[in-house]
């Protein structure tokens, strides 16, 4: 019994993830809904650029720009962890080992390409609302 209560448990996360998401997409098209037909009931006219507009998230270049920040910050303090963990630093002393730090290396990398991504897109954005 007990060997099988950690796949249940991670299986179970699973679904509950992907349980939450979907009510949130739910409840987010509800809202849109609802707003559109306020809308028409108070007599407005609508355009076909107005009704797809309702309910999509704006994100400005602010947003990208700090974004794109932390996850560079993320990067960087992988990047001194795995220094740490290798034992490559001055003070760091015997360090665990080198797959490890290897493994804060490349976490390193993917994070810290993600958020150059979003640095080089807010800086690209025409619009600078927000900043």
């Amino acid at each position: 019994m007990e060997s099988i209560v950690i796949p249940l448990s991670l299986f179970g996360m699973i679904l509950g993830i992907v349980a939450v998401s979907v009510w949130g997409s739910t409840q987010s098209k509800k809202e849109a809904n609802e707003t559109l037909r306020r809308a028409i009931d108070a007599g407005q006219t609508l355009d076909s650029e107005a009704i797809s507009a309702i309910g999509k998230p704006v994100r400005s270049a602010a947003q990208d720009l700090r974004g794109g920040i932390v996850l560079v910050s993320l990067a960087v303090g992988l990047v001194f962890a795995g220094l740490l963990a290798a034992g490559a630093l001055p003070f760091a002393g015997k360090g665990w080992d080198d797959d490890a730090g290897m493994g804060f290396f490349v976490g390193a990398m993917i994070v810290g390409a993600i958020g150059v991504g979003q640095l080089v897109a807010g800086a690209v954005r025409s619009d600078k609302k927000g900043a």
